[in-house]
């Protein structure tokens, strides 16, 4: 099935092409930033993304934080999206479906700090709400994640509450979308 997806007032054209794997989980969806030349798509990751998204993730964090095993298990789970040009992974998701109270929840969203401000995110997030399979999707974020939060508001998701040390001093911040 493919279908085109022209956001008004923004320079994002979507084409998406779905094939199913379970339930509506795409596996395939080709985007095209308007204006420019980037060719990529968002895909459910494969084993062999393992090594460029753990590097990509290490570089976002800037830390010694090594999540391979949770980015292991969410490859291996169906609940990892990249999207991709070519070999070269842009930025990437994970999911957790039906994990908070019923609903879906977005784990993490990473993006390369060279495709930042650049619509990478936006995609990302849009695509997991296009592709979630319950009627509300939840996701947090450290208050001191300030791109982070402007994002989701400026993508109508509403702030929910905020949770206390998680972080020390940096409290957790939840989002949801209806």
């Amino acid at each position: 099935m493919l279908r085109q997806i022209r956001t008004v007032g923004s320079a994002v054209e979507r084409f998406v092409d779905i094939e199913e794997v379970t339930g509506s989980i795409p596996v395939r969806s080709t985007t095209r930033l308007v204006g420019s030349k980037m060719q990529a798509k968002i895909r459910v990751a494969t084993p062999a993304d393992f090594d460029a998204i753990r590097i990509l993730d290490q570089e976002a964090t800037g830390s010694t934080l090594d999540r391979s095993s949770e980015i292991t298990k969410a490859i291996a789970d169906l609940r990892c999206h990249v999207m991709a040009e070519g070999s070269d992974i842009r930025g990437f998701t994970i999911r957790s479906p039906h994990a908070f109270r019923g609903w879906d929840f977005l784990d993490l969203v990473v993006v390369s700090a060279s495709y930042r401000r650049r619509g990478v995110a936006t995609l990302l997030i849009t695509h997991f709400s296009e592709t979630s399979n319950t009627n509300e999707r939840w996701t947090s974020t450290n208050e001191s994640n300030r791109p982070m939060i402007s994002l989701l508001r400026k993508l109508h998701w509403c702030e929910s509450d905020h949770v206390e040390e998680l972080d020390p001093g940096d409290p957790e911040l939840f989002f949801y979308i209806k």
